[in-house]
């Protein structure tokens, strides 16, 4: 690279769909744990990395609406759920067709800035039944979180994701849709310099 620098990374994969670029990675001699989590082809959630001028499919709700924060896993926004520490949910249906490959809700989350502690998200898939997790978040750095969505094929679901009452956290990155096989380790040359113009 010739010197020391944050740069936008951005990764590609047949059979995936597209992701904004990981911005402000530093760049100091080896990289690692640096993690990309493509989606689907047939992703069903709009909107999933919140990149939209408006909030698409996405519902709000509780006492304290969920707004957009800047601290995206990917591109520009994400999510920020209970911004004044009340309660605050955001929800979307759609028709999850029969004949995906493992169906699975994906999702990137974290702690807001500075919100020490830690925090539950209540992920729930409505459909004939009801799946309900409760995330711990722990942590101000970001994780992956999947869930298998196979019962709910050839029907109209509603996902909710849910905090309430406790420390605010941040969800970008979400999606529904087959998940492919294989997992594949590459190192690929960072072409992108970040020059603070984002």
């Amino acid at each position: 690279f010739g010197s020391a620098d944050s740069y936008a990374v951005r990764a590609e994969r047949g059979q995936y769909g597209e992701r904004p670029a990981r911005k402000d990675i530093a760049v100091l001699g080896v990289v690692t744990g640096v993690d990309f989590y493509l989606p689907p082809l047939d992703d069903h959630v709009d909107n999933g990395g919140f990149e939209k001028a408006s909030w698409g499919d996405w519902q709000q709700g509780g006492s304290a609406l969920p707004a957009i924060s800047s601290n995206a896993h990917s591109g520009d926004r994400a999510a920020l759920l209970d911004p004044g520490s009340g309660d605050s949910r955001l929800s979307q249906s759609f028709t999850l067709p029969v004949g995906l490959y493992q169906p699975t809700l994906s999702m990137m989350v974290r702690l807001a800035d500075d919100a020490g502690g830690e925090s539950t998200l209540t992920v729930k898939v409505v459909g004939a039944t009801t799946m309900t997790y409760d995330l711990d978040v722990t942590a101000e750095k970001w994780a992956h979180a999947w869930y298998d969505a196979a019962a709910f094929a050839g029907e109209t679901v509603t996902i909710e994701l849910a905090v309430a009452g406790d420390p605010a956290v941040i969800v970008d990155e979400v999606s529904l849709g087959s998940a492919m096989p294989g997992v594949s380790v590459i190192f690929v040359p960072l072409v992108e310099r970040d020059h603070g113009s984002w």
